[in-house]
């Protein structure tokens, strides 16, 4: 099964039609089909159509992938093989850097209220600012 099929897959799971699909999208029902009828689809339409679907690019690359897989391989389903394992890396180093984005959010928020606790007061010593923290707990 190629990624037409996947998407028309995911929106049949989802309770979408595809005439929705379309216009989240931005297009008439009509050309939608006519460009789910090609063989080839524009990567940057399968992110969008990901998008409204609310699903990884990478999960519907990857149900396209095991549906070509079960039905026979290819040299295409080999090199879609290729992308799906680029694309899951991707999606498995974004998970890595969010919640390193989180970490730094909470040390963020943990200094700022050890701050709040705190005086800061500044004052001009020869010239410089210097900046004192009273502790008043």
């Amino acid at each position: 099964m190629n990624i037409v099929e996947a998407i028309k897959n995911e929106a049949v799971k989802q309770g979408m039609s595809l005439a929705k699909i379309a216009r989240n999208l931005g297009m008439t029902p009509q050309n939608f089909n006519n460009i789910l009828k090609v063989d080839s689809i524009k990567f940057s339409l399968v992110q969008k159509i990901a998008e409204v679907l609310n699903v990884r690019i990478g999960y519907l690359l990857n149900e396209a992938d095991l549906l070509t897989e079960n039905s026979g391989s290819s040299e295409s389903s080999i090199q879609f093989s290729e992308l799906t394992a680029m694309l899951k890396n991707k999606d498995e180093q974004m998970d890595k850097l969010l919640v390193m984005l989180e970490r730094e959010q909470s040390t963020v928020a943990e200094l700022t209220k050890a701050l709040k606790g705190a005086n800061i007061r500044a004052e001009k010593y020869n010239g410089y600012t210097v900046s004192k923290l009273k502790d008043v707990g």
